[in-house]
Parts: structure tokens; sequence; C-alpha cells
């Protein structure tokens, strides 16, 4: 099997510098990566799949649009025959406790595309009745302003 040059050349760069290509380089061959405690009453708030031979890095960016407070984050590998692949990823902003999140995910090894699907899925703490009716009625305000004053006109 013929190596692209770049590819050949890194392995026998790091290979010359006393450092393993194997356990330096494919250190994170993570299958499922969790931040937070699942608790049966958060509701979903987030979910996405990163499709394989997706470019890496992809970077999640999750601002929760009723301010509900994000407890819970999975990140799992789809199931493909394959054993060779996994991922990395590293909680840059924000997170469990916060209503926003940014979350980099990698494939593993770092310089190729995502070999196998990854699910990501965020849980939050579910939102009151009082705060439900909250939100009704300042999603509702702008309607209420527009229509003052088109009477007063």
């Amino acid at each position: 099997m013929l190596l692209p040059l770049s590819l050949l050349t890194f392995v026998v760069a790091t290979s010359m510098a006393g450092i393993s290509p194997t356990k330096d380089y494919f250190r994170d061959n993570n299958q499922l990566v969790v931040y937070g405690t699942w608790r049966a009453n958060d509701v979903i708030c987030y979910r996405r799949t990163i499709l394989r031979w997706a470019d890496s890095p992809q970077i999640i960016n999750f601002h929760n649009p009723t301010g509900a407070i994000i407890t819970y984050i999975i990140l799992q590998l789809g199931t493909v025959p394959s054993g060779f692949g996994g991922f990395r990823a590293d909680l840059v902003q924000g997170g469990i406790g916060t209503n926003h999140v940014r979350l980099d995910v990698y494939a593993e090894p770092f310089w190729v595309p995502f070999f196998k699907n990854v699910y990501i899925e965020m849980r939050c703490a579910p939102i009151g009745r009082l705060e439900l009716n909250k939100l009704y009625v300042l999603a509702s305000l702008p309607e209420q302003l527009s229509s003052e004053t088109l009477s007063s006109s």
C-alpha cells in the first residue's frame, strides 16, 4: 500500500523524533463521551448527527432559545463493522449548568475525516409551567405593541 507523500513524511518524521504515531496520534479512540448526569425528567433540547466522511473538526454551537439549563450531553459513535476510527470532543465554551455550549469534535486520527457517524444529544432541565407562560407573554408582546400603536394612529 502506498501512502500519500505528506502522510509518509509525517510517519517518518515522527518515528525519527522518537514519537510513535500509533501511540500519540491515535490516543483518543473514543466510542462514547458524556458530560453531566442523565435524569429521567430532562427533555431533549438538541440532536445532531455528524455523518461519515464529514471533515474534521466539526464545531457544534448551541444556544438554548428557551433559556433552559443544559444538564447532559452525550456523543457516541454509530455502528460500522470497521473497528478503525474514533473521535475526540472538547468542551470549549459554556457547558453543563448553562444554556449554551460549544463543542469541537475531532475525528481520530486527527488528519482524516470521520469514519463513522457521531450522534450528539443534549438534554435540558424541563421548563416549568410558569416559565412557559412567561415565554408566551414575551412572544406575544410585539404583537400587542404593534396593535396598540396601530389603534392609536
